[in-house]
């Protein structure tokens, strides 16, 4: 319930009760930067109202070309947070004090940064900013967020990144236990360590590379949507899901103890051995080597899956040291294998073996599909099947657009089905 709404109040103070999120946001500030970037000069603000920096109902609105961006230079400043409309330029708002933005309403959901604007607006502040909020969205527009300083996440349950823009976090951010979802679809650069985070979902078909050491404690991570996900450093998550035509780039070490679910997306290597000693859950997906070599722990399938060896000089390797469960009627395809490349299952038996087929041009019947052949543990191209071109992934990926309201409650529920998904498969 609403007791009083007015979205520009500038001299008027209005307060608004929300009870779905037990908030009170209302009042807006506007910043003009006539004269200085001096937050505390009254003719720095529209009507020289300036804010008490002390209420969580204080929303900062940027409307102008930039004159001067505000520094924060008072202690413990309190606010609702940052609002660049579209006639805004391109800001630089600077600090070096710690303080803490709490988000306001717009159309329904809680921001603590909301740009409606194609320009990348660039928050610095040698103290740290804390964020608040059960679900704290952050939109982008069609410009973007840039963090250059410390950023503290660890009072928000759920923070969600939204919009075409992007997002670049090149100061320390601390995620310990938070659920962190990327939902834009521009791209997204964290240049800094990213651990221990309770959730990561990458869902609006962005572009996210982390560059340095991530960590996802619990859940795990889900990227899906046809986003694209690089993981340059070490990668520990307790369980990796990649769907709907999403693509996952691994070149450092990966730890995975709960498993890697690979649906209707793109697992590729960039160098060897990064993965390991963990199971692979073929359910759909492509397992591209791009010519690596890879020792996992566990196969096994449950839809019409492909590994491809990528470029392939005919000496690389995957190889399993076990075989988990097989669904009867589906299929394995091994793609750009080529004489010299070795690929092992431990124990996979020839019954699952007859679910593994090559695709290639391996004798006098040309190129086409033929049947694997098992020789102890090693899988290679055997009797000619049929000359049908491969499926080169066993699914058809649809883009999803959520609703803005399933920005922060949709990646979370489809990532808790996946993985329960994953154990209803496991244990059938």
């Amino acid at each position: 319930m609403e007791f009083c709404y007015l979205r520009r109040c500038r001299q008027i103070v209005c307060t608004v009760l929300l009870i779905a999120s037990g908030n009170v946001f209302a009042q807006d500030f506007d910043w003009d930067g006539s004269q200085s970037t001096d937050i505390t000069n009254d003719a720095n603000w529209v009507g020289n109202n300036k804010p008490t920096f002390s209420s969580q109902t204080e929303v900062w609105n940027f409307d102008t070309a930039v004159s001067n961006s505000p520094s924060i230079n008072q202690p413990n400043l309190v606010l609702g947070g940052f609002h660049f409309r579209s006639n805004s330029g391109a800001y630089s708002i600077t600090g070096n004090q710690v303080y803490n933005v709490f988000g306001f309403d717009e159309n329904g959901t809680t921001y603590a940064v909301f740009n409606d604007n194609a320009n990348i607006q660039t928050i610095s502040n040698s103290g740290n900013i804390n964020f608040h909020g059960t679900d704290l969205s952050f939109e982008t527009g069609d410009g973007g967020i840039h963090f250059t300083g410390s950023t503290d996440y660890t009072n928000t349950t759920r923070t969600i990144f939204t919009g075409n823009g992007n997002m670049e976090f090149s100061g320390t951010i601390n995620v310990n236990s938070v659920r962190f979802q990327f939902s834009n679809s521009g791209q997204n650069d964290v240049r800094v360590a990213f651990n221990s985070a309770e959730e990561l979902v990458i869902d609006g078909g962005s572009t996210t590379t982390f560059f340095q050491n991530t960590s996802v404690n619990n859940s795990g991570t889900l990227v899906t949507n046809f986003s694209v996900a690089r993981f340059n450093s070490t990668f520990n998550s307790n369980e990796l899901v990649i769907d709907n035509g999403a693509e996952v780039y691994i070149s450092g070490n990966a730890t995975h103890n709960g498993g890697i679910d690979l649906l209707c997306g793109t697992l590729l290597l960039e160098r060897s051995n990064p993965i390991g000693n963990h199971n692979l859950n073929a359910m759909g997906g492509v397992f591209n080597l791009q010519g690596f070599n890879e020792n996992l722990n566990s196969l096994s399938l449950s839809e019409n899956s492909t590994i491809d060896f990528g470029s392939s000089s005919g000496n690389n390797s995957l190889s399993f040291q076990g075989a988990g469960t097989f669904t009867t009627g589906t299929m394995l395809t091994v793609l750009n294998w080529e004489n010299g490349d070795s690929f092992q299952v431990l124990n996979i038996g020839s019954t699952n073996a007859q679910q593994v087929r090559f695709y290639g041009d391996f004798g006098a019947d040309g190129l086409g599909f033929y049947q694997a052949n098992l020789n102890g543990n090693t899988l290679s191209p055997g009797n000619f099947l049929y000359a049908t071109a491969p499926d080169h992934i066993n699914c058809v990926p649809t883009q999803v657009v959520p609703e803005p309201s399933t920005y922060i409650f949709g990646g979370v529920l489809l990532i808790g089905s996946l993985f329960e998904f994953r154990r209803r498969r496991r244990s059938a």
